[in-house]
């Protein structure tokens, strides 16, 4: 995903867990101002100066930050060693700086998707289904094919899953990756 220099704060997209550990590669380069000699690479500020006004003013400004929902920020840098989640919700991503209008350039970041990153998603999608399934059993809705069955069984009258979402098989919830909980 692109980085824009010029935003304060880009939605990834991503749902992380308080707790979880998430991996970052990141690379590029972002001009901090109108001097050309003000550059910044993930780790932040060439120069090794600081912006009082960033949202973390200790970390070297236009560094690569992250914050989850509307949490307090972090530093994400160029490290590649996973990074503990602070809170539950979507991850945001930006550039440690106060100005970002006179900024310039981007930075490419790889969050993996493989990851439990889309837990959160699941358990919402398996929140909703198990409502679905019991407003069929009430009779109020119809069963949908199952994509994740080999015979493609309609599975929400027995396990309130509906297509996409997790899967109950054997007493184990099974995700359409394969992962089994």
């Amino acid at each position: 995903m692109v980085v824009r220099a010029t935003q304060t704060w880009t939605r990834t997209g991503v749902y992380v867990r308080q707790g979880q550990m998430v991996s970052f590669r990141s690379s590029g380069e972002v001009l901090l101002s109108r001097d050309e000699g003000d550059v910044a690479r993930p780790a932040g500020s060439v120069s090794g100066r600081y912006d009082s006004a960033a949202p973390l003013p200790n970390v070297l400004a236009g560094a690569l930050v992250g914050r989850v929902g509307n949490s307090a920020p972090f530093g994400i840098g160029d490290q590649s060693q996973p990074l503990r989640m602070p809170a539950s919700g979507e991850l945001w991503l930006g550039v440690n700086d106060g100005q970002p209008r006179d900024n310039g350039g981007q930075f490419e970041v790889q969050v993996p998707r493989r990851s439990p990153a889309t837990s959160v998603a699941v358990d919402r999608a398996s929140r909703a289904a198990a409502s679905v399934g019991r407003n069929h059993e009430a009779g109020m809705s119809r069963p949908r094919a199952c994509t994740v069955c080999p015979r493609r069984r309609r599975c929400c009258r027995v396990s309130g899953t509906i297509e996409g979402s997790a899967h109950r098989s054997g007493g184990l919830i099974t995700w359409p990756t394969g992962r089994t909980r």
